[in-house]
């Protein structure tokens, strides 16, 4: 990093470390199975200094990046991607035993300059290493014109090239709350190299045929695994009678993919309207919560663009013995009353303690602009049938 002034302004060095602590604070926020370190890079004393190894410990993370050096005049970004990768290959080879099949490896790299002190590395040393150990590069970078080497190592790898970012705080955390900012493994994999708001991947099964829960045929005594016995119990249960609010559609060769049709409470803003959601739940389910997400999408401080739900039900407080009737119960007492303590949009946070006529208007728009759809139109829309 190198620390250019603008008139006035801001420097882009100040942008670049307000974006990361920004950053920081989300990762911690979201608390995703990840480790993470920290490289720092153009101070004067330590050129390039690894603030943080590699640890699934986030509050080093925190510490780290609350207290960075001052920052130099030269920008050693190739070394410090070296030290990175290098980083990562340890890391792997300590934990190799612990690691999923499905883990992946990201380096996101902020700097407000292109590289003009490297001494080990170089571009093209830096991209072969990437590429051949399948490691996603991304960059955000606060300069006055695009780099031409960021946007080709983003591009080798697959990874996120920034562009046209936000230098109003409040923006630049809307922009990392999407969960692709955060996480490879739920990107849009025809979405990459230069990206204004990342994309998650969109899942093929909300467009698979389902049918209403209270018409499907269900033999308990056939289901071996074990999550798919204790889903079909919970399915067992929500058919025998209604849930107020909520349809539930499955798809009988997919016992752990659920859509759902949520009805807007009476006496929210929210009336009156529908909302697809859809419930996902894994192979450890039920020692793991499901994950819930609106696919439709819906103004709430506790709901993120991506239709992330942030709620203690589905998190701290989920336990095998958690229902999912108890879940959706849950998920509307929040959606009647929302916990701006533990918002997930810093936007709409700070909407709704300021200025709840404001926040309100703008649950209204957005009602009308994605849920004015009947739910007739929502089942032809995702092959919902009642029988």
């Amino acid at each position: 990093m190198v620390g250019n002034q603008r008139d006035n302004q801001q420097s882009l060095l100040d942008h670049s470390t307000i974006a990361l602590g920004i950053w920081c604070d989300k990762i911690v926020g979201y608390q995703f199975p990840q480790a993470i370190g920290l490289i720092y890079f153009g101070a004067d004393i330590i050129p390039i200094n690894q603030k943080c190894p590699i640890s699934k410990d986030l509050s080093q993370l925190e510490k780290a990046s609350s207290n960075l050096p001052k920052c130099g005049g030269t920008t050693p970004m190739y070394d410090a991607i070296e030290m990175a990768v290098q980083s990562i290959i340890g890391f792997r080879k300590d934990n190799e035993k612990q690691l999923s099949t499905e883990c992946r490896s990201l380096i996101v790299c902020f700097s407000d300059g292109e590289d003009n002190s490297s001494v080990k590395a170089s571009f093209e040393i830096i991209k072969s290493k990437l590429k051949n150990e399948k490691i996603v590069f991304d960059a955000i970078a606060f300069m006055k014109h695009e780099s031409s080497n960021l946007v080709q190592l983003c591009e080798a790898t697959k990874g996120f090239y920034y562009i046209n970012v936000p230098y109003d705080k409040m923006e630049m955390a809307k922009l990392f709350e999407r969960e692709a900012s955060l996480m490879v493994c739920l990107r849009d994999e025809k979405s990459h190299v230069k990206v204004e708001k990342p994309e998650i991947r969109p899942t093929e099964k909300l467009y698979q045929p389902a049918i209403n829960v209270r018409n499907a045929k269900m033999n308990i005594s056939q289901v071996s695994a074990m999550s798919n016995r204790r889903v079909s119990k919970e399915l067992d249960d929500l058919q025998k009678s209604s849930l107020d609010n909520f349809t539930i559609f499955l798809t009988q060769e997919k016992l752990l993919f659920w859509k759902v049709i949520m009805k807007g409470p009476d006496g929210t803003p929210y009336v009156g309207y529908y909302w697809l959601l859809s419930v996902e739940f894994s192979s450890d389910f039920p020692f793991q919560p499901p994950n819930l997400r609106f696919i439709t999408p819906i103004y709430h401080c506790n709901i993120n663009d991506d239709g992330r739900i942030c709620h203690d039900i589905l998190q701290s407080q989920w336990s095998p013995q958690t229902t999912m009737r108890v879940v959706f119960q849950e998920i509307l007492n929040l959606i009647r009353g929302p916990n701006p303590d533990y918002a997930l949009s810093a936007v709409k946070d700070a909407q709704y303690k300021s200025n709840r006529w404001d926040y309100e208007k703008s649950i209204k728009d957005l009602n009308e602009k994605e849920a004015k759809k009947t739910i007739a139109e929502i089942m032809k829309d995702y092959k919902l049938t009642e029988n």
